[in-house]
């Protein structure tokens, strides 16, 4: 299990966010200092990432396991190859072989958006994998992102009233970081700001929940998210001439 340590100078994911929230109300800013402590400490979260992802694919003996996973994701497991470090590669690419005349299920398990209810995990997937307008994205990404800078959660089912359904839950991680690669990827295209700040806060409750990931879509897709956070991070240093 993964545990804080003094060394780990970035403040704003040393708790569990989801129980306690942060604000972030008033936070000073320590110039280059700050700059590298996030750095360091988005880093350190990468690599245990990685030790999960590569944990998950190689302790069981049996592929079969994790088809589904692959067939769904392919799609961002060969658009974000770079991010993975060779061997997780050489893994990855041993399950896209397998599954190449596999028809993806993705469809079939997300349904249209319901008159009666509104759920969060098919509709941040179905903007994640598909083709979608961009007027129709920005408004459901501006949804979650109301949703979660008053709440500090997402849950994962709401009425049509735009208010957090009967039994909804707001524990499912994957959503989280489903959104906060949803935000980056839209900044990507777009450079609206209001996507990768709240993308930052994301990012930190998931690695505030480090432990908690545990699931192969959970972790793949945090891990995703981190680095192309980081990514974007380097290129607006890059941009705005801010060295560190």
């Amino acid at each position: 299990m993964f545990q804080s340590t003094q060394n780990q100078k970035y403040k704003y994911n040393k708790k569990n966010l989801l129980i306690f929230p942060e604000r972030y109300s008033y936070t000073p800013f320590n110039g280059s200092d700050f700059l590298r402590d996030y750095l360091e400490d988005r880093s350190i979260y990468i690599k245990l990432l990685e030790e999960k992802y590569l944990r998950l694919l190689t302790i069981t003996s049996s592929k079969n396991q994790y088809l589904d996973f692959f067939v769904t994701w392919k799609k961002l497991i060969i658009k974000y190859s770079s991010f993975f470090p060779s061997k997780i590669n050489i893994l990855n690419i041993s399950y896209l072989e397998l599954i190449k005349k596999t028809a993806s299920p993705l469809k079939n398990h997300i349904k249209e958006k319901s008159f009666f209810s509104i759920n969060t995990t098919n509709i941040l997937m179905s903007l994640l994998l598909f083709k979608n307008q961009e007027e129709e994205t920005y408004q459901w990404l501006s949804f979650f992102i109301r949703k979660f800078e008053v709440t500090k959660k997402i849950w994962n089912s709401y009425t049509v009233s735009f208010k957090p359904a009967t039994s909804s839950s707001y524990n499912i991680l994957l959503n989280y970081a489903t959104l906060a690669l949803n935000l980056l990827t839209y900044f990507e295209k777009f450079s609206n700001y209001k996507m990768i700040n709240c993308a930052f806060k994301l990012n930190d409750l998931l690695t505030s929940k480090i432990n908690d990931l545990k699931t192969f879509q959970e972790i793949f897709i945090s891990l995703i998210s981190l680095c192309l956070e980081m990514k974007i991070f380097n290129t607006l240093l890059k941009e705005k001439s801010i060295k560190i």
